[in-house]
């Protein structure tokens, strides 16, 4: 391959295409679509419909995003300071499990929602999980923004490069 186009390239190319969708997604379906769709519906409960279907799509993102950031971290870790690379790997293992989470929660306030009738079979038990699910994602999407900064912070730092010098003639070699 040349210097275009490189498997490092593809690589930045690929964690900047899914971090776009699945946080782009996220924070545009959370911010935009749902406020809308409140209102336009008239109730949280038939918009939760529509966002009961997005969520598990928004999940699935959320895991090849994972795959390729894992990829990259394990790339950006060569070059990166101990600062860095804690951050990174820290902050990666908090995004895993934040999506693990939310994977284990979604079947459960499934069952609590009867989508052939519109409503919710039990909504005390539905608000609980609801709220600990929002808050999950919330904070993931945090530190997925401290992800994002940890790569910009590791792709601007300077490539290790070894000075060797030649005593025997009085050059230096890079």
């Amino acid at each position: 391959m040349n210097a275009f186009f490189n498997i490092n390239t593809l690589r930045r190319f690929l964690v900047f295409a899914v971090v776009s969708f699945w946080l782009g997604g996220f924070t545009f379906y959370a911010g935009v679509v749902v406020p809308i769709g409140m209102r336009i519906l008239g109730s949280h409960l038939r918009q939760g419909f529509i966002t009961q279907e997005v969520s598990r799509w928004i999940n699935v993102a959320g895991v090849a995003a994972i795959i390729v950031l894992a990829w990259n971290t394990r790339v950006l870790f060569k070059n990166s300071n101990a600062v860095l690379r804690y951050l990174l790997g820290g902050s990666l293992m908090v995004i895993t499990l934040f999506q693990i989470e939310l994977f284990v929660l979604h079947p459960f306030l499934d069952r609590l929602l009867d989508a052939k009738a519109h409503r919710l079979i039990d909504g005390d038990s539905f608000d609980l999980l609801h709220r600990i699910y929002l808050g999950s994602a919330t904070l993931q999407w945090g530190v997925v923004v401290l992800h994002v900064f940890c790569i910009a912070a590791a792709s601007e730092a300077p490539a290790t490069v070894a000075l060797t010098a030649d005593t025997d003639r009085g050059s230096a070699s890079v």
